[in-house]
């Protein structure tokens, strides 16, 4: 800015110049001052409308489609573009992770109500891999108690077996035919440090804040 008020004072400088060469009657002289405070006043002026926008901005932050329970609980933020008719994906601020929570009308996906239940894939030691990152999810009950992982951000390459539950009677049969798979380490979570009740009472509902 200091440049182009240079280049203004030799443009208006030039003419009274070239006129006292010509014997020409002088313009009236400039006030470079009022010039200089001038444009130092607007881009004052410039500086504080910007931080009028930031403050603006900062004092109203970014909603969210926050998602509840059939009682009240929070659940977590709707984590997908829209809700979907079988499932909705969230994710779960106090446990930093997503989920999905089967809300459709086909128990055979999993039971309504439920996390997630991931594909089942094991190492020989029998420890649970998730093929997601980042995931809460209702292990395989196998004929069994009900379990709930957190998979890891941790890749681990190998090649895993892989137990198919059959929905009637709920074992489990075991495929081993898979090859090497890139797969995340998984760890039990209680089921009371979920921080809402499980399976989730439904309809879920939905609320923009």
């Amino acid at each position: 800015m200091k440049k182009l008020i240079v280049v203004l004072i030799m443009l208006l400088v030039l003419p009274s110049i070239t006129l006292a060469a010509k014997g020409g009657s002088k313009p009236p002289p400039v006030d470079y001052q009022a010039l200089i405070d001038a444009e130092e006043a607007a881009r004052i002026d410039g500086d504080a409308a910007l931080q009028s926008q930031i403050d603006g901005i900062q004092s109203n932050p970014v909603k969210n489609l926050k998602v509840y329970d059939a009682d009240g609980n929070f659940l977590g933020i709707q984590a997908g573009a829209m809700p979907s008719p079988q499932n909705t994906q969230i994710f779960i601020p106090s446990l930093n992770i997503f989920t999905a929570i089967n809300i459709g009308n086909n128990p055979s996906y999993y039971p309504r109500g439920e996390i997630w239940t991931n594909e089942f894939y094991y190492d020989t030691l029998d420890t649970l891999y998730s093929r997601y990152p980042y995931y809460l999810w209702r292990g395989p009950t196998c004929g069994g108690q009900v379990k709930y992982y957190l998979s890891s951000g941790t890749p681990v390459e190998f090649t895993p077996a892989y137990k198919v539950q059959d929905d009637e009677s709920q074992e489990c049969a075991t495929s081993s035919n898979l090859g090497s798979r890139t797969l995340y380490e998984t760890v039990e979570i209680p089921v009371s440090e979920i921080p809402f009740p499980v399976p989730v009472a439904l309809p879920v509902s939905y609320s923009y804040e």
